[in-house]
């Protein structure tokens, strides 16, 4: 999937929770996506991170409810990637980092469950897409 097309989604995603925010339950879509997007491929925190200070301006009024904690993702991935080599359950404690600033800021806990789910199912598709994209033929 390309960058403009996750944009795309990003920018519904914060739509709809403008829209919807009061109503019920629901994930923090643009988060979501911006935090699978930087989970499934590291070298996209030079777009995610613009992102998500616009995320933080928009819904919140500042930039210190997530943007810090993305940027201490960017450098724990950046990290165990060198240290360690790419792996999936090093990115899991990035995982719940990207999501902890939702808890922090007030929101409900079946927000934030709902929020970690769709990030992990749309990682998971984001790196398969990626994984397929990359297999030499035999």
């Amino acid at each position: 999937m390309n960058t403009l097309a996750l944009l795309s989604y990003a920018l519904l995603g914060l739509i709809v929770n403008m829209s919807f925010s009061a109503g019920f339950a629901q994930a923090d879509w643009c988060l979501a996506i911006l935090l699978a997007a930087l989970l499934s491929y590291r070298q996209n925190w030079l777009w995610v991170l613009p992102c998500i200070c616009l995320h933080d301006l928009v819904l919140y009024h500042s930039i210190g409810v997530a943007f810090p904690y993305f940027i201490a993702i960017t450098f724990i991935i950046t990290y165990t990637d060198q240290r360690l080599g790419q792996s999936q359950h090093q990115r899991w404690l990035a995982l719940f980092v990207g999501c902890f600033p939702l808890w922090m800021a007030g929101v409900g806990i079946w927000n934030c469950v709902l929020t970690l789910t769709l990030s992990v199912m749309i990682w998971s598709f984001l790196s398969y897409r990626r994984e397929k994209a990359y297999v030499e033929p035999a």
